[in-house]
């Protein structure tokens, strides 16, 4: 009886191959998540730009006293858009929406936005953080 036998050098090559096909799918395949990082990065920055508008810690107007009455708003809005604006990056654009009208650009299309909430005297405000 004879048998046949499959040379050693053709087996490493098939394992190679598969080997190198596994590596590669793993490069196509798998999602690097760069889009939950950014996402995540925007919700810190509007998170904490709406802890500072409504704190004035830093000591620029307050969102909360602004909101008050429409003519109080008038008054401030363009402070708090400048204030927003200071706050972060320069490479991150901001809208801060209130109750008694909004600040700032609206946020693009199918791009990753931070949101964050804060209550102020008049109700929520919105504060949205995208990279332009």
């Amino acid at each position: 009886m004879s048998r046949g036998q499959l040379s050693l050098s053709a087996l490493e090559a098939g394992v190679g191959v598969l080997l190198l096909t596994a590596v590669a799918a793993g490069f196509f395949l798998v999602d690097d998540g760069a889009d939950d990082r950014a996402e995540s990065q925007l919700d810190t920055y509007a998170r904490d730009a709406g802890v500072l508008l409504t704190t004035a810690g830093d000591g620029g107007p307050q969102l909360d006293r602004a909101l008050r009455s429409e003519d109080a708003w008038a008054a401030n809005r363009t402070a708090i858009g400048a204030r927003a604006r200071a706050l972060l990056p320069a490479n991150v654009r901001v809208r801060v929406e209130t109750p008694r009208g909004a600040v700032g650009p609206p946020a693009p299309e199918g791009r990753p936005v931070g949101v964050a909430q804060v209550p102020t005297a008049a109700g929520r405000a919105t504060i949205r953080v995208w990279y332009p």
